[in-house]
């Protein structure tokens, strides 16, 4: 894996909404993507899942945390967060 300078892109393989979620390069575990996108996608993976995001495996760059699908695929009662109440003016 190679480094990339500050405001330079990592290649991931493939653009993002690049054939919808049955574009295969879209897919987290894309088949037909090269060594170096396949590396930066692992250590997306391994980063982001130690720290208690969950993927959404048909977009490599979709990631939730303590909503309804992490607290689906992380099988507990309820997402941490919801709909929020508009702040109140002060009296």
């Amino acid at each position: 894996m190679r480094r990339h300078g500050p405001g330079t892109a990592a290649r991931h393989g493939g653009q993002r909404h690049s054939g919808g979620e049955r574009g295969c390069a879209c897919r987290t575990d894309a088949p037909g993507i090269g060594a170096e996108a396949r590396e930066y996608r692992a250590l997306l993976r391994r980063v982001l899942t130690r720290t208690g995001f969950v993927n959404y495996p048909t977009e490599w760059w979709h990631w939730s945390y303590g909503d309804r699908y992490w607290a689906l695929l992380r099988r507990v009662p309820a997402a941490r967060y919801g709909p929020a109440d508009p702040p109140r003016s002060p009296a």
